[in-house]
């Protein structure tokens, strides 16, 4: 009965990471499904689809899960500060997408946000940074550097080519981190959380959607509303549900593991689909902000 209950519980854990591995291959491709329909419509009218779609989406997962909408007004108001971070990432998402590389954007995102959140943990927290940590902001620094490639842009260029904006996202994204991380706690499932978050982040967008028409999405081909499905329902409602879930099941020390993926993900599909060739500054630059994030959340 032992030898089973073992080889149950491997059989569990295999297939977690295997379906971990499903969603982070989610988020990577997100970048490339974002870029295709970047220029499609103005970013307001984009995030607020996404969201509203991705709204609709998590009302089955509420009601499969029975799960109480109660909260207090002081989790309620960090939702939906979250939700202003989460509106104004999703803006500066598609926004820099429009210009830049869908490649280079998610390696700037995915492995200087995680360094932004320390140091805005740290500013706002007081907590402690050991001589490791330090090692590890400052190769995220030259990582950042290097898949900047700033020795060969001027400020115009860093503006022209979206890396800027890719640079605010991952500062804002940092901010809705820390956000999150106070919203969400005993009191308020990931569940309840995420369907009042985007319910807000709809309604906030839709304020600064309304100057464009909106409606006129319903003309648009196929592929617009292929993509607006996969980044609200794969990449968001699925692959968020499964990594919280995965987190539950495996700890979070282990699943953080699995975000390194994402890049890798996003730099490939891109690659295939998009025809971006990674330049190898990019790539070495990528390997070190990895290991940066590394050495920064190695005791976590």
């Amino acid at each position: 009965m032992i030898i089973k209950t073992k080889q149950a519980d491997s059989g569990a854990h295999i297939g977690f990471a295997v379906m971990m591995s499903v969603a982070m291959a989610a988020w990577g491709a997100s970048w490339t499904s974002a870029k295709i329909i970047a220029g499609m419509a103005a970013a307001e009218v984009l995030v607020f689809w996404r969201f509203f779609v991705t709204f609709i989406s998590f009302i089955p997962i509420i009601l499969w899960t029975k799960e109480s909408l109660r909260v207090s007004l002081k989790a309620l108001g960090l939702i939906f500060l979250s939700a202003v971070f989460l509106v104004g990432y999703n803006e500066v998402f598609f926004a820099g997408l429009r210009y830049g590389a869908a490649g280079v954007g998610s390696l700037l995102v995915t492995t200087l946000s995680p360094m932004f959140t320390f140091l805005l943990s740290a500013l706002l927290f007081g907590r402690k940074v050991g001589k490791k940590e330090i090692l590890g902001l400052l190769l995220g620094l030259a990582g950042g550097a290097i898949i900047l490639d700033l020795g060969h842009l001027d400020a115009g260029d860093l503006v022209k080519s979206g890396n800027l904006l890719f640079l605010l996202g991952a500062l804002v994204w940092a901010a809705l981190t820390v956000t999150s991380q106070k919203a969400q706690g005993k009191e308020v499932s990931t569940f309840v959380y995420s369907f009042y978050l985007y319910g807000f982040a709809s309604v906030l967008d839709l304020g600064l959607a309304l100057r464009y028409p909106v409606i006129e999405v319903f003309q648009y081909p196929p592929v617009f509303w292929w993509n607006i499905f996969y980044l609200a329902v794969f990449s968001t409602t699925f692959a968020n549900s499964i990594f919280f879930l995965g987190s539950r099941k495996l700890g979070a020390g282990p699943t953080s593991v699995f975000m390194y993926l994402v890049p890798v993900f996003a730099v490939f599909v891109s690659w295939q689909l998009l025809h971006e060739v990674p330049k190898v500054s990019t790539l070495l630059g990528g390997v070190l902000a990895m290991a940066a994030v590394y050495l920064v959340n190695r005791r976590h």
